[in-house]
């Protein structure tokens, strides 16, 4: 069966200029509507909370139920909100204002106001914008906290005739990476004593003059290649090397605990720099854990126990990673004058190296007295060591508490 429609051509335009007024119609009205007020979502359907409301004010309240942790806002003039491990708002363990920090130097113009160190600029190179050279020192001072998680890497190239084979950079002091001095390091080194074929790359970690040296299997880096170094603290007890990438060396042993500088050691060959990173991780994550393990009664300030011997508490053990010992000195009435904190690592000898005495190393079980922390004023209230006439054995530590006033309790304390 055949069926045939014959509409006119005015009737056809009138038809559909209806449908398109019909259809627009029902478009506006909808537009229009005041229900709901919003259309999609608004800031309160998508998370707890409101704004105040407050004229000029872009301030976000949340209730009081709720839990952040970590939350941070970017650009000029923002907000950020950070919870501690206890979910309290601006909580007393929280390290610092941002989860992770970050640096980065490509040696592009004028740098040298940020590093100690004497640099030349050079021109650049394919695929290595910003070059600069040095024959000394490089370092950036007190860059961070070796505990905290770190990734750092540096690319440098040595014009040198033999590379980085080379005697000018036998300094004993001479390391790429994070050190203090030469007792605390985590570096990669050419030359080290027992080491004389400078052949390999060697990697170091040393704490208060202990330490542990990987020769890796990679050739040191010829004249004027470029070498990608890489450091990282993998974990509380692990640090990885890495060379052009490639893992080359974990270590677990003699890792400082202490504020490092971030850069090169001295040395007299010249080193042409590229880029230098440093990153670190989890700020505000890791909080501290005390046990109490002294009190001479923070409200009895009258009170003079003279001497006392304490254990050594086994987290305080280099195998256990070491500890954070924590003072708090009491005033009249039991009011807290002073918080502070000192850490303390020992080795199963009795050796041990505390913040208290950065850059010295003492034996904990000899004949000799070392304060692991300092004295408050002329209080002489303090934390001591090897008091030959209470205490010479290693696995104890003696406190002074000989004054009417001031009061204290001691901690041992590790970070979670």
């Amino acid at each position: 069966m055949k069926i045939e429609v014959n509409v006119s051509k005015k009737y056809f335009i009138t038809l559909i200029l209806s449908i398109f007024f019909v259809t627009s119609a029902v478009f506006v009205y909808a537009y229009g509507t005041s229900n709901p007020p919003v259309f999609g979502h608004d800031a309160s359907e998508l998370g707890p909370g409101r704004f105040s409301n407050t004229s000029g004010s872009d301030e976000w309240l949340f209730p009081g139920s709720v839990r952040i942790e970590g939350l941070g806002f970017d650009g000029a003039g923002s907000k950020a909100v950070f919870v501690g491990s206890d979910g309290n708002l601006f909580a007393d363990d929280i390290v610092g204002p941002e989860s992770e920090f970050g640096f980065s130097d490509e040696f592009i113009g004028d740098s040298s106001s940020l590093w100690d160190g004497s640099l030349t600029i050079l021109d650049s190179e394919m695929n290595h914008p910003g070059l600069k050279s040095y024959s000394d020192h490089l370092y950036l001072k007190d860059a961070l906290y070796s505990a905290q998680f770190f990734d750092i890497t540096l690319v440098l190239k040595t014009p040198v005739n033999t590379g980085f084979k080379s005697s000018s950079f036998d300094s004993g002091n001479f390391g790429i990476g994070l050190f203090d001095g030469s007792t605390d390091r985590i570096t990669f080194d050419t030359y080290e004593t027992g080491y004389t074929a400078r052949d390999n790359w060697l990697v170091i970690t040393e704490s208060a003059g202990l330490s542990t040296i990987t020769k890796t299997n990679i050739p040191l880096t010829a004249q004027n290649n470029y070498v990608k170094l890489r450091i990282l603290r993998k974990s509380q007890s692990e640090i990885e090397f890495y060379i052009n990438d490639n893992l080359v060396a974990t270590h677990t042993n003699n890792i400082p605990d202490k504020s490092l500088d971030f850069g090169t050691q001295s040395h007299t060959g010249t080193i042409i720099i590229d880029s230098a990173k440093l990153l670190i991780k989890d700020m505000n994550k890791r909080s501290l854990s005390c046990t109490q393990i002294y009190d001479s009664g923070a409200t009895n300030v009258g009170a003079t126990p003279g001497y006392a011997s304490l254990n050594v508490p086994s987290a305080c053990m280099a195998s256990n990673g070491g500890c954070v010992i924590k003072q708090e000195i009491f005033g009249a009435g039991g009011v807290l004058k002073l918080s502070r904190s000192y850490t303390y690592k020992q080795e199963s000898n009795g050796q041990w190296t505390g913040s208290s005495v950065s850059g010295r190393t003492y034996k904990n079980g000899d004949t000799s007295s070392a304060n692991i922390m300092p004295s408050y004023s002329d209080s002489r209230i303090l934390l001591r060591d090897d008091l030959t006439v209470t205490e010479t054995a290693a696995g104890t530590w003696t406190t002074r508490d000989a004054t009417s006033s001031y009061a204290h309790k001691l901690y041992s304390c590790t970070y979670v």
